[in-house]
């Protein structure tokens, strides 16, 4: 749904608004939220965490805001209707 949102809005918003629309999806990241959850949800979160291909660890929230900084830069204004996965590869099938 969010790749069609994404696709959908990127061909009819930046002829009308003279913006571009991209969707960035954070995997597991270390916020206070997650952190917050509590050692039991960390212990069923842990499988996951250490699935994930690029490292077994949970992402950095300044990771994630570097790809959503990038988005906002003059020099991506050539980006649009993509979908950026901060996530270290990991995907939910």
């Amino acid at each position: 749904m969010i790749d069609s949102f994404t696709r959908c809005w990127a061909k009819e918003l930046p002829p009308k608004y003279g913006c571009t629309v991209n969707a960035v999806s954070p995997g597991p990241t270390m916020t206070e939220g997650f952190m917050a959850a509590g050692e039991e949800a960390m212990k069923v979160l842990q499988p996951t965490i250490d699935a994930t291909p690029a490292g077994k660890r949970m992402g950095k929230p300044e990771e994630v805001a570097y790809a959503v900084a990038f988005l906002c830069e003059e020099r991506a204004g050539w980006v649009n209707g993509t979908h950026i996965f901060v996530n270290g590869g990991l995907y939910v099938d």
